[in-house]
């Protein structure tokens, strides 16, 4: 089954590629935002709603680490090491519009470093964008269900580096209830 999605950057949104020889220090993914970078950011942001209370009746082992990764409700859907999951974005299609120049600062005085000026390639605020969310058809509702909620709490988490999304969804999935995650059909942030 597919869910459609729409998203909008809010504010510049950097998903860091390797290094690119050229004038630019962050240079932005080459695949623009690969569908696992997104996958991944849905992972950590039901994770730590989970891990927060905020979602009950789901488990999350809160690893990252596949080798301490334990089979648990996210790991079951998302996937874990010899375990696909029933989960996979793509479709994405982005590419950065602007280069920025940025300060690093150090965390612990939070004043800005000496000879720490960098350039990043980054994607203009309120950019929108559209990717796919594929689930496989066997899953329950209760999956799907986690599936939505991750979307939910993504536009509450962060995406690349530091970046941060409004999204909404297209279609519910048909057959199961999903009418407590209505709010998913409009953007949040407007």
């Amino acid at each position: 089954m597919i869910i459609r999605v729409k998203a909008k950057t809010l504010n510049s949104l950097t998903v860091g590629g390797g290094t690119s020889i050229g004038s630019v220090d962050v240079s932005f993914n080459e695949l623009g935002i690969p569908g696992s970078s997104i996958k991944g950011a849905m992972r950590t942001a039901i994770s730590k709603a989970i891990e927060e209370g905020e979602v009950k009746d789901y488990t999350s082992c809160g690893e990252i680490e596949p080798s301490k990764m334990k089979d648990c409700d996210v790991c079951r859907v998302f996937g874990y090491p010899n375990h696909e999951g029933i989960v996979n974005v793509h479709g994405v299609k982005i590419t950065p519009q602007a280069v920025l120049t940025r300060v690093a600062i150090d965390d612990k005085t939070l004043k800005a470093m000496e000879k720490s000026l960098f350039k990043q390639e980054v994607v203009k605020p309120n950019t929108e964008f559209e990717f796919i969310v594929e689930v496989k058809d066997n899953a329950s509702c209760k999956e799907i269900k986690l599936v939505l909620l991750s979307l939910f709490y993504l536009r509450l988490w962060r995406l690349g580096r530091g970046g941060m999304i409004d999204l909404k969804v297209e279609e519910f999935p048909q057959g199961c209830d999903f009418s407590e995650l209505e709010s998913l059909k409009r953007w949040l942030w407007e």
